[in-house]
């Protein structure tokens, strides 16, 4: 059987086609784009300053521009759910794709926790008193009853939007993606035009004396794993895009909101400068912020930030959690999780108990608080570096098979440039999963990263799982029959 022929299967229930450009636009800029903008700056300031972390955030997001080229043609050879696991399972069978699978796991439901918790300490900043009353101490921080409270009523929305229709969860985002644009751009523009120029002095810089700024972009640079990585959130639901989507404008809206984001960033970088002499407020938190209140009476534009803030995060964790229901239907379908997981409902056609699994998890890791937020961004980089980088692989790997194979089918949309293009793609993606990987030991003050120990348990988990089910798949067509078996037959 080519890579390219499915049988249809119905066992598990087919998912609505419910996704528009529209749509797959404001998922994947919903989730690039979430609190960096005011959380992360002053680091990238610090690091390159403003010119400088232009540079390396302009060149991280060309080079995810021409990785998603490589996921787009994927997609048109395998239209369906799953991104890299079932790129993985058609190049190399369940052995490979069910560890890209468990690898793409931790981050997928981590990001998500992540976001409540940043959630949380975003409505703190703005009402103080909200974090008052402490529940308890973990990590090296208080957790309240309130931030325990809110993070549960957002994680029961979410669970109950998704679990009556995707067309919830794309409309919440669009919404949210819309509100979220008008009121971050207006006070960006507001604070271009209320600050000044001489106030962007110096363009480059380096906070540490003993590096340059140049070693502060490239560092800028290898972060795009994390900064630019929502269009990953496409190929999970590609299944469920419209009939009159093509593969075509799957690529452009991958490559366009690769480019709405980091255009978003540079005017928030240029507007941060230009407002206040950013040299002295380094070591402000939420610099963004803090930059755009001293241009305004009362500092209500730091008000209107820390508003969009919120609403981004919301977005953010909104985008994830559609993801991440995904990424686990994928995994049952190939029977890498439990077969009941995969059940979509039929009337609403949603993985509903995927959906019921995605918010146990998510709230059980917003009530480990803030301290959980920085081994959780070094983990999620680790294994987002490992999965991107399978799928120029696996591509290539599919390629080489079908030539030779002779064989004549050609998916509906192919990459431009072709395998010199392909191969920049995975000597990029190898390079930045190094530095991913390498980094939180360099950060550490000796001894194995927080973030690495988690790492390590994963994989005893998952070692111990594949060890359980490895012997059923002696005979991977059932298996792949199950993942991919939800497209027709239309090769």
């Amino acid at each position: 059987m080519s890579s390219t022929a499915f049988e249809h299967v119905e066992a598990t229930g087919s998912l609505k086609k419910t996704f528009s450009s529209m749509s797959l636009f404001t998922l994947s800029f919903g989730v690039m784009v979430g609190s960096a903008w005011i959380v992360i700056i002053g680091d990238w300031f610090a690091k390159a300053g403003p010119l400088g972390a232009i540079i390396g955030l302009s060149a991280a997001a060309l080079m995810m521009c021409i990785v998603c080229l490589v996921y787009a043609e994927l997609a048109a050879r395998i239209p369906a759910s799953g991104g890299e696991i079932v790129y993985t399972f058609e190049a190399f069978g369940p052995s490979s794709a069910f560890w890209v699978s468990w690898i793409y796991t931790m981050p997928i439901l981590t990001v998500t926790a992540f976001e409540g918790i940043a959630l949380t300490w975003m409505v703190n900043t703005l009402m103080p008193q909200f974090g008052s009353a402490a529940l308890y101490h973990v990590l090296g921080h208080d957790v309240s009853v309130m931030q325990v409270g809110l993070g549960a009523a957002i994680t029961i929305f979410m669970m109950v939007q998704n679990y009556f229709g995707a067309r919830f969860a794309a409309g919440s985002q669009k919404l949210l993606t819309v509100s979220f644009l008008l009121i971050a751009l207006g006070a960006v523009f507001v604070a271009l035009s209320k600050g000044s120029t001489a106030n962007l002095a110096p363009l480059f810089y380096s906070a540490n004396p003993d590096a340059h700024w140049w070693t502060g972009a490239l560092a800028i640079f290898s972060s795009g794993l994390i900064w630019f990585s929502g269009f990953q959130s496409i190929p999970p639901v590609i299944e469920e895009r419209n009939e009159n989507v093509s593969f075509a404008q799957v690529a452009r809206v991958m490559v366009i909101s690769i480019l709405f984001a980091a255009v978003f960033y540079a005017l928030v970088i240029v507007a941060v400068g230009r407002a206040h002499p950013w040299t002295g407020m380094l070591k402000t938190d939420m610099l963004t912020a803090a930059a755009f209140g001293s241009l305004t009476p009362g500092g209500w534009l730091a008000k209107a930030v820390l508003v969009a803030g919120t609403i981004s995060i919301l977005k953010v964790w909104n985008g994830a959690f559609v993801w991440a229901t995904r990424v686990i239907l994928v995994q049952s379908r190939a029977r890498f999780l439990p077969s009941p997981l995969s059940r979509v409902h039929p009337k609403y056609g949603t993985p509903t108990r995927a959906v019921w699994l995605v918010g146990i998890v998510n709230f059980a890791g917003i009530s480990l608080g803030p301290g959980a937020i920085l081994p959780i961004l070094d983990a999620a980089a680790v294994c987002v570096g490992i999965v991107i980088a399978s799928a120029p692989i696996a591509l290539l790997v599919l390629r080489m098979r079908e030539k030779r194979a002779l064989g004549t089918n050609v998916p509906a949309w192919t990459v431009p440039g072709g395998t010199p293009t392909i191969v920049i793609a995975l000597v990029s993606t190898l390079s930045l999963s190094l530095v991913a990987c390498v980094q939180p030991f360099l950060l550490s003050n000796g001894g194995i990263p927080l973030s690495w120990q988690i790492l390590a348990v994963w994989g005893v988990i998952g070692v111990v799982r594949w060890v359980a089910i490895h012997r059923s798949f002696s005979d991977s067509g059932v298996a792949r029959r199950a993942l991919l078996g939800a497209v027709e037959a239309t090769h």
